[in-house]
Order: structure tokens, then sequence, then C-alpha cells
């Protein structure tokens, strides 16, 4: 399968709405309540990605879009 950025970016695109219908409305507590131990809660589910997005995969993107001898498109 050839990966195309349009069709990933629309994906994405649909993600904070599918995360808003998920979580929308539910109390603070059910956000933190994680089962323990090694568990996380919807809170850091959600967040964790979002942190990681900027911190790790858009410097290591343009690390590898500034390097690359071919264009992307």
């Amino acid at each position: 399968m050839t990966f195309l950025l349009e069709e990933a970016a629309l994906a994405l695109a649909r993600t904070p709405d599918a995360l808003e219908s998920v979580l929308a409305g539910l109390s603070p507590r059910l956000l933190h309540v994680d089962e323990g131990p090694g568990t996380w809660s919807a809170h850091r589910i959600v967040g964790h990605p979002v942190h990681g997005e900027g911190t790790d995969w858009i410097p290591r993107a343009r690390l590898v879009l500034d390097s690359a001898a071919v264009p992307c498109t």
C-alpha cells in the first residue's frame, strides 16, 4: 500500500471530533481515574500522544524532511 499524505491528514483531522464524542461531558473523576499502578487514565491516554506530537514527532519529521534528497509530496 502506498502512503498518501492527503489520506493520512484526512484521517488525523477526524481525531479531535472522535475523542470529543467519547469524552465530552464526563466528570473530571472519570477522566482522571486509573485502575492502579502501571495503568493510565483517559486523560493520560489522550495527553500522551498530544505531548509526543510536539516534542518528538514534529521535530523528527522536520529532520527527515530537511535531509530528504527527494521532496515529499
